[in-house]
């Protein structure tokens, strides 16, 4: 059974209602509707780059925006598991990964894709940590 989730904010004259598929809300008022992109939690995406990964005999390197090579290593699965759920976040939500998950490690991008489509909330335009140099 697919559960649908909804979000409904009411404050002095204002009402943002966040609708299940697609993950778009309105900020509604009496004059005006302004589009707002809910997005997956900040702080839930912060854990979930600060884990710790394993090794494996496969590589992926990437070059970060101030021209920093990153070199990671992972097991096959982990970078299978990355496709695998890359393809299931874009048919989900019918638009592009953000760049900045391109910079992360497989096993980083598969939870992130793969937690986004489950809470139903696309994956942030910027990094939310902001310690990162390519946020």
């Amino acid at each position: 059974m697919n559960r649908r989730k909804f979000l409904i904010l009411m404050g002095p004259g204002t009402l943002i209602s966040i609708a299940a598929t697609p993950a778009l809300a309105l900020l509604h008022s009496n004059t005006n509707h302004i589009p707002v992109r809910p997005s997956y939690p900040d702080d839930e995406i912060i854990k979930i780059i600060s884990q710790v990964t394993a090794t494996g005999s496969f590589s992926q390197t990437v070059t970060r925006q101030d021209g920093q090579l990153i070199t990671y290593r992972f097991a096959w699965a982990v970078g299978m598991g990355s496709l695998h759920y890359k393809s299931q976040y874009r048919k989900h939500f019918a638009e592009e990964e953000p760049a900045w998950v391109l910079l992360e490690h497989p096993y980083h991008q598969v939870r992130l894709y793969k937690e986004s489509v489950i809470a139903n909330f696309p994956l942030p335009d910027r990094c939310p940590n902001f310690l990162r140099s390519e946020s």
